[in-house]
């Protein structure tokens, strides 16, 4: 294991419940190393450092009332998911009490300089979390945000305009407050689950017999129209409105996994036909400039060298 920089830049991952942060973060990483869920499953801080050497793959687990192990890349995959979960989801002492986790994973495309931990990105607990553990995940993630050189702010294309509610205590007035402090404040915005726009624009399609003409009328129609409201109401506060991206991390993810399962399989087919009714001979080319994150891998390195 590497010798964590003492100049260590803070990334703090942030998003609503269910944004999809932790497949997000799975398809940078190129695989399933986070758990994922529907529900608020991470139920503690998880630190991820990468030092571009796969050798050093594995996680340190942090308790509140024992002493801290370490896992193997093997059972990072076997086991991290119960550790990162909330105590009253598990059924077995040995993965409760857990305070925060050191995870070591290399990403695919974002680099540290070196070969050395010159950042470590944050995955933060959601911040609108109604059940028992809301105020601890509201106490931690602004912690966090308190001490972050920088943001990754991810939305749920679906959940915009509730994401964007300024309200007391909510994420996005948290981080309004971090910008009056520091107007240097860098933030990268992502609109994560963009494929459900795909279904949306689908809809206004009214001919049935030229669907394919229809679909390239609308395309990224309402992809357009989200990054718009996106990125107005980030220069309304001050934030750098040329860092708004969309994103599919269920389908970038997808397009990552050299075996598919049934299911997965299933899953990956819907886009892939979409794609080839709507683009034809031109789909492989289209699908992989459209689950392309190297726009995204590429704005974060440039922005962790400005921090």
């Amino acid at each position: 294991m590497q010798v964590v920089s003492k100049s260590l830049k803070k990334i703090a991952i942030i998003a609503n419940m269910s944004a999809g942060k932790s497949e997000f973060l799975n398809s940078l990483f190129g695989e399933d190393v986070l758990p994922t869920s529907n529900e608020a499953m991470s139920d503690c801080p998880i630190y991820i450092y990468s030092d571009n050497d796969s050798n050093n793959n594995g996680a340190q687990i942090f308790f509140s009332n024992k002493d801290s192990i370490f896992l193997t890349s093997e059972e990072v995959k076997k086991d991290l998911k119960e550790y990162a979960k909330k105590d009253a989801l598990n059924t077995n002492e040995h993965y409760m009490g857990v305070e925060y986790i050191k995870l070591f994973w290399d990403f695919s495309g974002i680099r540290n300089n070196n070969n050395s931990y010159d950042f470590v990105i944050i995955d933060t607990p959601g911040m609108n979390n109604t059940g028992a553990e809301a105020t601890k995940h509201q106490r931690l993630t602004s912690e966090i945000i308190n001490n972050a050189d920088m943001f990754l702010y991810l939305f749920d294309y679906g959940q915009i305009d509730a994401n964007l509610s300024n309200g007391q205590g909510t994420l996005w007035n948290i981080l309004i407050e971090q910008k009056k402090l520091n107007t240097n404040l860098q933030v990268m915005f992502i609109i994560n689950k963009i494929d459900k726009a795909l279904d949306d624009n689908l809809a206004l399609c009214k001919n049935d017999n030229d669907l394919s003409s229809e679909m390239l009328k609308y395309w990224f129609y309402n992809e357009n129209k989200a990054i718009d409201k996106l990125k107005k109401v980030a220069k309304e506060y001050g934030f750098n409105s040329d860092f708004v991206f969309t994103f599919s991390a269920k389908y970038t993810k997808l397009s990552h996994i050299k075996k598919l399962n049934r299911f997965e399989t299933k899953e990956y087919n819907y886009i892939k036909d979409l794609f080839e009714d709507i683009f034809q001979d031109k789909a492989e080319y289209e699908l992989n400039k459209y689950l392309d994150s190297s726009n995204i891998e590429n704005a974060f390195n440039m922005m962790v060298k400005q921090i």
